[in-house]
């Protein structure tokens, strides 16, 4: 065997360093935009050994990974830059479910109410009053508010409170402001000198 020939029987057996990229839309890497996505999605919120299992189960050496990511984190850049949504939608959609995917399943607000008042059944938090007890606090609201009684200004009785009367500075006289019925104008009340 000649020397050149155990040259290239070693160069054979030798494995070749992987040469990956440049990557440019002309040669694009060997992900498709839908399955970097999913990777990228599945590598999010993970620690680093996490995230090499995940590589190695989908076969995928580091340096290459490297490679496609950052050509597709670029495409988007670019996208976006156009003013083009479309491909970060579809990235940010595939993140989402994954995302998701990972959240255990969570009672609604109103199953986690039932829950919470089952547990305090019987507690002091969940001691039942009669319809019929007075709270121990006056009730917020107020079945209907007292009648309005304003001072008179010449020394009579309040005027009644449906009406309200007050002197007039510049003329002295009293006025009488009386509700106006829908439609009688643009304002709710309306002056008047009797």
């Amino acid at each position: 065997m000649t020397e050149a020939d155990s040259e290239a029987e070693r160069a054979v057996e030798a494995p070749a360093e992987p040469a990956y990229g440049p990557f440019d839309v002309e040669h694009p890497p060997p992900l498709d935009f839908e399955t970097w996505a999913e990777i990228s999605a599945a590598l999010l919120r993970r620690e680093t050994p996490e995230q090499l299992d995940i590589l190695a189960d989908r076969e995928l050496d580091v340096e290459l990974w490297d490679r496609c990511d950052l050509f597709w984190l670029q495409q988007l850049s670019d996208q976006l830059g156009r003013g083009n949504s479309k491909l970060a939608e579809r990235y940010g959609a595939c993140c989402a479910a994954e995302l998701k995917a990972r959240q255990p399943d969570r009672p609604t607000a109103h199953e986690e109410a039932v829950s919470s008042a089952a547990e305090l059944e019987g507690t002091a938090f969940m001691v039942a009053l009669p319809d019929d007890t007075a709270l121990p606090f006056p009730s917020p609201v107020a079945a209907e508010p007292p009648p309005l009684k304003l001072p008179a200004t010449d020394g009579t009785e309040p005027a009644p409170a449906d009406h309200e009367s007050e002197a007039h500075p510049d003329v002295g006289e009293t006025q009488v402001v009386t509700p106006l019925a829908p439609g009688d104008g643009d304002l709710p009340f309306k002056k008047r000198v009797d």
